[in-house]
């Protein structure tokens, strides 16, 4: 977050004990702290949002895994043809296009979710 260091300014609230509770355990349920949370909810983004998008990178940070072991699996394949009977290079082809499938589904919904301004840019 831009700036985030370098905030200087203010601002008091009083509120009630149980708003106080409701809003702490808010923003605990979007993993992120009452001043982080505050903020968000009163540049009238939503706090949820920002859990959204971290569960979408963690997401796609794992399938990113998954096609790096394909490719591993895939090279291992090509160098050391031992075993090449009991592997086909066709099926894990497949496994790698079906996991692009799915990590162009997940980049496709956050992009229309940006759009929308569903998520923090």
């Amino acid at each position: 977050m831009e700036g985030q260091d370098q905030r200087q300014g203010q601002i008091h609230l009083r509120v009630t004990d149980a708003e106080a509770e409701t809003i702490r355990r808010n923003a605990a349920k979007c993993g992120l702290t009452v001043t982080r949370y505050l903020c968000l909810a009163g540049q009238g983004l939503s706090p949820k949002s920002y859990t959204e998008l971290d569960t979408a990178i963690k997401q796609l940070s794992k399938i990113s895994a998954d096609l790096g072991r394909y490719g591993g699996l895939l090279r291992m394949w090509l160098v050391d043809f031992h075993g090449a009977g009991q592997f086909r290079v066709a099926d894990y082809l497949g496994e790698v296009q079906s996991t692009k499938a799915r990590m162009d589904a997940i980049i496709s919904e956050l992009e229309r979710r940006v759009r929308r301004g569903q998520l923090l840019s």
